[in-house]
């Protein structure tokens, strides 16, 4: 409640409710970079907060916390195209993968990014952005056959609720 409340103006029951599964969800996935880096630090016996700040300090990098920003940064960029397929096209012509998708971890697609997404849609079928973000979760899937990761789900949710850009990477950084 008190993030949903750092988060959002006015939240209601379903922010409270689609927050806390979004931090469950986060983690409950142990094998993170920053949850392995606070767990290596508490081996050592570090102090509770030095335990934390290494957990932050690997979050805080390009490859690990930035990551659900960087999906919201597609689905803007995707919005100056009528076709999704079409910014695809444009997309990958500019860079390697499309942020928010693949995972080593789950052959099948991250099952906590397709929970958050039709969550997402469940409270809020109206958002253009979160619209939007479905529409790429289809045409990636089909043209690529790349699954969401957690990234997706975080800012599905961050569209559903109307939360400041950057939620997801914050809702993450707590749990």
């Amino acid at each position: 409640e008190l993030l949903a409340r750092s988060l959002s103006h006015n939240p209601g029951n379903e922010h409270v409710r689609l927050i806390n599964q979004a931090l469950v969800l986060c983690a409950d996935h142990e094998l993170n970079a920053s949850a392995l880096a606070c767990r290596i630090a508490a081996s050592c016996d570090a102090s509770l907060f030095s335990c934390l700040l290494s957990a932050l300090g690997t979050f805080s990098g390009n490859l690990h916390g930035s990551a659900s920003r960087r999906t919201e940064d597609i689905v803007s960029g995707s919005m100056a195209f009528d076709a999704v397929e079409d910014w695809l096209k444009h997309y990958l012509a500019e860079h390697e993968s499309v942020a928010g998708f693949g995972t080593e971890l789950y052959h099948e697609g991250d099952p906590r990014a397709r929970l958050m997404l039709t969550s997402a849609l469940a409270v809020n079928q109206t958002d253009a952005s979160l619209l939007r973000l479905k529409a790429i979760v289809d045409v990636v899937q089909k043209e690529l056959g790349l699954a969401p990761n957690l990234d997706v789900g975080l800012a599905a949710i961050s569209y559903a609720l109307a939360l400041p850009p950057g939620s997801g990477s914050t809702i993450f950084a707590v749990s």
